[in-house]
């Protein structure tokens, strides 16, 4: 019903706004590296997400069902061919993905042991590719030929944000354009100023006789003077010399630091994290830190998606209708998150053993001990509460009915301590499932409200009534004396 670029040229023009006004190509946006603002704030998100080299190639599965031994051999051929790969650089190259709208890696393969094996994985230039109207991506070809649609088995893309206008992604350093560019006028002018007014104003006075001639070898004297500082006057002449003071040449270094604010909060989301400079507060730097570590996130969300389209193209070269390999990074033990959990449990009166420790944190049992651990439990069977004042515990310290109280108070522990651990584990548990403090607040509501009879009470029960009969008994009344 029209006309469609896409027919004509086999793929649509790239709509970013940005380039499209400045009538530049993506290889512009390459240029915009040479900023140290722009290439500080690229390599502070990407690292963020390159750090975490710990990761996981599993089979994958159907439903609820194992891993067959089909989808475990196609998992460790995968991973056998990835050891050959530089997995760092390769990342790399797919997180500029944010900056450039998209990154596209061509699959090099090799026939091996009844196989095709990944030899090599090639990141190409952004300009050799475009998306036609079906969401489909092209390869641009020479100069004049149409663009052809590229085999799903021979290349692997990944886009960051694509829409329906644009299918080539959200380019962020396209935003970044304008600002580099008045950043660079900025400096210019601020470098002239500061030529022309940032060293001494070296002033000559000659006397009001003086000649035309003497003026000039005056002024010839003066330039000399800039130089080796030495000059020869007149008699009657005077020579001053002055400073520039002031604020005058404050306009163009903040007209720089607000154009540098203006690029880290495109690439970053922020700009405290990059220049806290003297302004700011550590409450602020957090938080700020915090949105660049959601931008992290998501940018490994991209390098997931890669593995994952790469996993399921080497399942359908290799091994069709095979479940495809699964991917995904490994988080390593936070045991400050942990120790700090155990902290606040413990002040709650959570007593932990010598296991939990080997567990959680990987020690050793006789690298430590536990102090003012809970008695080891001889049997789960719950005592008497009558026989616990009539237990032997002499204590000089304590007078018979205090005496009576402690007798007490350590034969209902072991039963308190064991009402606490089932609470304390699914108060563990749901604390590790809440994403948010107000997520928390609701599992545990309904925590308490699914839980119905509490054992500790029970406990407390038979333990007050046990303490109200051995009063009664001593005091010889009716508990109200």
């Amino acid at each position: 019903m029209g006309f469609d670029p896409a027919e004509w040229i086999g793929y649509l023009p790239d709509p970013d706004p940005v380039l499209l006004k400045s009538g530049d190509g993506v290889q512009v946006l390459r240029e915009l590296t040479a900023d140290a603002k722009v290439l500080s704030s690229m390599q502070l998100r990407k690292i963020g997400t390159l750090k975490k080299k710990n990761y996981a190639l599993t089979a994958g599965k159907l439903g609820g069902a194992g891993a067959t031994p089909e989808a475990e051999r196609l998992a460790a051929d995968l991973r056998a061919d990835l050891e050959n790969i530089d997995l760092y650089n390769l990342w790399s190259q797919v997180l500029d993905a944010p900056f450039y709208g998209y990154a596209v890696i061509e699959i090099i393969w090799e026939a091996t042991g009844g196989r095709m094996r990944i030899a090599r994985l090639r990141p190409r230039p952004h300009e050799w590719f475009g998306w036609d109207s079906d969401d489909v991506l092209k390869f641009k070809g020479l100069q004049g030929a149409l663009a052809e649609p590229v085999p799903d088995s021979k290349a692997v893309a990944v886009r960051h944000f694509p829409d329906a206008v644009n299918p080539y992604g959200l380019r962020l350093l396209s935003r970044c354009l304008w600002p580099v560019a008045i950043k660079k006028g900025g400096i210019r002018f601020w470098t002239t100023l500061c030529e022309r007014f940032g060293m001494p104003w070296v002033i000559g006075k000659a006397r009001s006789s003086a000649s035309k001639t003497e003026r000039q070898d005056m002024l010839n004297n003066l330039s000399r003077m800039v130089q080796d500082a030495v000059a020869v006057i007149t008699s009657g002449s005077e020579v001053q010399v002055h400073s520039v003071t002031g604020t005058t040449g404050d306009l163009h270094p903040n007209l720089v630091r607000y154009m540098d604010s203006a690029i880290a909060m495109v690439l970053m989301g922020q700009t405290l994290t990059a220049d806290i400079g003297n302004t700011g507060s550590r409450a602020a730097s957090d938080t700020h830190y915090d949105v660049l570590g959601d931008l992290q996130d998501a940018d490994e969300t991209l390098i997931c998606t890669f593995m994952e389209n790469l996993a399921w193209t080497y399942c359908q070269v290799n091994a069709p209708g095979v479940p495809t390999p699964s991917f995904a990074f490994v988080e390593p033990e936070d045991h400050k998150a942990q120790a700090s959990l155990d902290k606040d449990l413990k002040d709650t009166g959570v007593s932990f053993t010598k296991i939990h420790y080997v567990r959680r944190y990987g020690m050793a049992e006789d690298e430590f001990e536990v102090e003012g651990a809970a008695p080891t439990r001889a049997s789960s069977a719950r005592p008497e509460m009558g026989l616990a004042f009539s237990s032997p515990m002499a204590d000089a310290r304590f007078s018979p009915d205090q005496a009576a109280i402690e007798r007490l108070i350590a034969g209902v522990m072991p039963d308190a301590v064991g009402a606490t651990e089932g609470m304390a584990r699914e108060i563990d548990g749901l604390i590790r499932k809440a994403k948010s403090f107000e997520e928390l607040q609701a599992l545990l509501a309904a925590y308490l409200d699914e839980a119905g009879e509490d054992p500790l009470q029970d406990v407390m029960h038979r333990a007050l009534v046990a303490a109200d009969m051995h009063g009664r008994d001593v005091i010889g009344g009716d508990g109200d004396d």
